[in-house]
Order: structure tokens, then C-alpha cells, then sequence
């Protein structure tokens, strides 16, 4: 099958993904990689061309350079562009989920700050350095940076949603990290051939009907002794519980299951995983979730009880979360 991926309706150019994948010795993954990415480029979107012309309006860069900050995924380099149509430029990205991310002088304050959640990765200590590395529902790409500066061979991300691809295009454009690639794909495209050391797979669980075929999955994914960094919402008691929401959670329907710390250990160990460490249980506070000008819909705050911040609106607990390392028995 040719590599050319591009047609007038989908004009998007994957053929970079062959010499990545050989680069980092994924070929034998290549062939059934390209084949869902030509199938799903094959399927109309109807914001795709929107949203590659605005990456095409975006203004030549300068000595472009990308760097991880405590504060933010920070692009620098030198433009013409004013600051008030380079606003607007980004602007047609939105809702931007996922961050911070600093654009030249342009602050994009995302709804999370998924930098507190890297520092909590980070407490860990856990060891990137030549990895091949995945990051399933990677959103916009926000955790890939960091990961790359930390040294991993390669890193993956996967998302399904065409957005999300376009902003992460929005950095990599100028920055041409070598070491990145996005997959505009779901897990259940990836092949299961073991070809990662590292798989990261954040705020994704409880989105799945059935938890434990996820990690099941993801062991497939991951090589012998491969590690997995498990981040999702849990209840916080101690006991052997374990919430199925029979409408919505925190204003989400997809959310099938959510367990208290010790069954979600108990799942790994039932799935083939022993826990090497986990984080403390943190809660998810307006601080790390919000609504922003970057992303205006409900947020956090619309959904947490008015009168009693410890519920959401419907009554259950609210969101705590908690990110264990694991890896395969």
C-alpha cells in the first residue's frame, strides 16, 4: 500500500511515519499502522479543513525552539505576526483541554494543567531514558514533550480525535521533534505485537466499559518486563468499593467504573501486572481543572455539588485521582 495518505478531502501527510517507524524499529508495525491511518483519512470530518487552514495561516518562525518550563510547553523563536492575530490564529483551535502551552508571547491557558500532573510522574522517578514509549488518549500531545526531554527513544501518542492532532501540529511544526509521532488513532488500531517498554495511559480508565480488557490490552502493547504508568480517578476510602454510575459522573456519561485504590490493584495483579508504586491520592482541585478563554464549556466547577465541594452534582464522590506504576509479572 502506497504511504501517501493525502486526498482533497483529507489533506494530511503521514509519510513521514515510515522512516519514524524504521527509525525506532516499529517497521513491522508500519504496514497495519498506515493502513487504519489511510482507512480513517478515507472518512470525512467536517472540520478538517478549517482546521488545516488555520495551521497553514500561522506565521513563519524564526530560530523556533521548544522547551519544557515548570509553567509551561513553551515555543519561542522570533515573528512578524502581531500578538493580537497570533491570538486569534490559536484561537481556532479551540477548546484547548490540555497544557499550558506558551505560544511566542502568547499565553494558551488550557483547562488543565497537565504540568501538576507530570510533576506527580515525576515524583516517581520513574526512567524514560531510551524507551520506546506510548501514550494512549495523549489528547493533544501535551505529555510527549516532557517525555522526550526526559531522553525516551521515541514516544508515541494516540488520540482518535482530528483536534486534538492539529494542535499538537501547531508545535510540532516548528519544533520537528524527531522523536514524537501522533497517531490520529485509537488503541484498538495499534497493533499487539509488544513493541513498547512504557505505556502511559492517563485519565482513560473509567472510560472504558471493560477495565480489565484495557489493561489486558495494554500488557499485548508493552514488551516483556514492560511498565505501565496507570493514572484515573478512584474512590477515596480505603474499603473494596467500587462506584458504577448508573447516569453520569462529574457531568460525564462514558463513565462506566470507578474504584477505590485496592480493587484497582487488585485488577492489575488479576491482569498479569505487580505494583512497583503508587502516588499519593490526590484531588482533583479547581487549581488543576478549570474553565479558561481556551476552553469554555463546563468545566470542574459546573459539576462539583455547590454547597459541598467533597460531591460531584449527582451526589458522588468527587474526583480523586492517583497514578501507579506498574509492570508486567
Amino acid at each position: 500500500m502506497t504511504n501517501q495518505l493525502m486526498s482533497p478531502s483529507n489533506p494530511i501527510d503521514f509519510t513521514y511515519l515510515s522512516d519514524f517507524f524504521n527509525r525506532h524499529r516499529l517497521n513491522h508495525a508500519s504496514r497495519l499502522i498506515l493502513a487504519a491511518l489511510h482507512e480513517k483519512c478515507q472518512r470525512q470530518h467536517g472540520d478538517l479543513p478549517r482546521w488545516q487552514q488555520a495551521l497553514n495561516d500561522l506565521p513563519s518562525i524564526n530560530q523556533a525552539w521548544l522547551k519544557v518550563t515548570d509553567n509551561a510547553i513553551n515555543l519561542t523563536g522570533a515573528s512578524q505576526t502581531s500578538t493580537t492575530e497570533l491570538r486569534e490564529k490559536l484561537m481556532a483551535f479551540k477548546p484547548w483541554r490540555k497544557g499550558p502551552f506558551r505560544f511566542l508571547e502568547i499565553d494558551i491557558d488550557t483547562e488543565w494543567d497537565s504540568l501538576a500532573k507530570w510533576q506527580r510522574i515525576l515524583d516517581l522517578d520513574i526512567d524514560f531514558n531510551n524507551k520506546t514509549v506510548l501514550d494512549i488518549g495523549c489528547g493533544n500531545g501535551a505529555f510527549l514533550w516532557p517525555i522526550a526531554e526526559k531522553k525516551a527513544k521515541c514516544v508515541v501518542g494516540i488520540d482518535p480525535m482530528w483536534l486534538f492532532y492539529h494542535q499538537f501540529m501547531v508545535f510540532q511544526r516548528y519544533a520537528k521533534c524527531p522523536s514524537i509521532a501522533f497517531l490520529p488513532l485509537g488503541i484498538e488500531q495499534i497493533p499487539t505485537l509488544a513493541l513498547f517498554d512504557t505505556v502511559l495511559s492517563m485519565g482513560v480508565l473509567y472510560h472504558r466499559k471493560s477495565p480489565l480488557d484495557h489493561l489486558l490490552h495494554i500488557k499485548q502493547l508493552l514488551k516483556p518486563n514492560g511498565e505501565l504508568i496507570l493514572e484515573t480517578i478512584v474512590l477515596p476510602d480505603r474499603q473494596n468499593t467500587l462506584l458504577t454510575p448508573k447516569d453520569r459522573y462529574a457531568g460525564m456519561r462514558n463513565v462506566w467504573m470507578i474504584p477505590s485504590v485496592s480493587v484497582l490493584i487488585d485488577w492489575l495483579l488479576k491482569t498479569g501486572f505487580s505494583v512497583i508504586q503508587h502516588s499519593p491520592l490526590c484531588k482533583t482541585t479547581l487549581d488543576e481543572q478549570r474553565q479558561t478563554p481556551w476552553m469554555d464549556f463546563y468545566s470542574l466547577n459546573q459539576f462539583l455539588d455547590k454547597h459541598n465541594d467533597a460531591l460531584t452534582v449527582e451526589g458522588h464522590p468527587a474526583p480523586y485521582r492517583v497514578i501507579i506504576h506498574a509492570k508486567i509479572d
